[in-house]
């Protein structure tokens, strides 16, 4: 209520409204009231476009919020969307770029990890995660992504052998199926490495079920290379 009091009581040149604007969307977004945070996130956004400053802290955090509140809300527009702002703060021109040591950056990444994932884009999640997996080693998220990496670096692994069934071989296929597979079990194993670590109950609902995925997807890439003995182990 004080942030939207001081937001109608200001111009919007003031050099705290969008910080106000920004804890409004905040606040709606962490009372799951999505209809609500879309509409400030947008109001931030369309109030520092035209010219001001548009890499600022809290335009850049709502871009990355409101492609959440997108991606939580569904859709046959808000995901491509959703897709669009994620890619503009992580491939922003010179005018609005941030280096990926940026917070916003970080979280930019993993939000649109999640959205490839669900759209079962396989390759674009595995490099993505990759990249996410290298830069931010002590995020305590890396286990999700971890999973995640490797459960695509898996998909596609199964989707490159299922569109050359019936083919001859093709070698460069080939290759890039057994490198799939090689960075599967390399991230399922840090994967279960870093969740495992944890007791039971450290761990979150979400966490759990991942970390269960991966010691299941871990068996297959194995039985997937011709190693049955370690999958039957697995």
């Amino acid at each position: 209520v004080r942030y939207i009091r001081f937001v109608e009581s200001q111009s919007g040149d003031s050099s705290l409204w969008p910080e106000a604007v920004y804890r409004v969307a905040a606040a709606h977004h962490s009372l799951r009231s999505l209809g609500e945070a879309e509409e400030w996130y947008r109001k931030l956004l369309e109030g520092m476009g035209g010219g001001r400053d548009e890499v600022s802290e809290f335009t850049t955090r709502a871009k990355v919020g409101l492609a959440r509140v997108l991606m939580e809300q569904g859709g046959e527009s808000a995901i491509p969307e959703a897709e669009s702002l994620l890619n503009g703060v992580l491939s922003g021109t010179a005018k609005d770029a941030i280096e990926p040591s940026v917070p916003e950056y970080r979280d930019a990444l993993l939000q649109l990890v999640r959205l490839l994932a669900s759209a079962g884009r396989w390759s674009e999640v595995a490099g993505r995660g990759d990249e996410w997996l290298r830069r931010y080693g002590d995020d305590p998220r890396w286990g999700e992504v971890a999973v995640r990496t490797g459960r695509a670096f898996l998909k596609h692994a199964d989707r490159l052998m299922d569109e050359g069934a019936g083919r001859a071989v093709d070698m460069k296929v080939a290759s890039e199926r057994s490198r799939a597979l090689v960075m599967a079990a390399t991230r399922l194993g840090e994967a279960v490495d870093r969740l495992g670590a944890r007791t039971v109950d450290g761990l979150d609902p979400l966490e759990a079920r991942l970390l269960r995925a991966a010691c299941v997807d871990r068996a297959v890439v194995a039985d997937r290379r011709g190693d049955l003995a370690a999958a039957v182990r697995l």
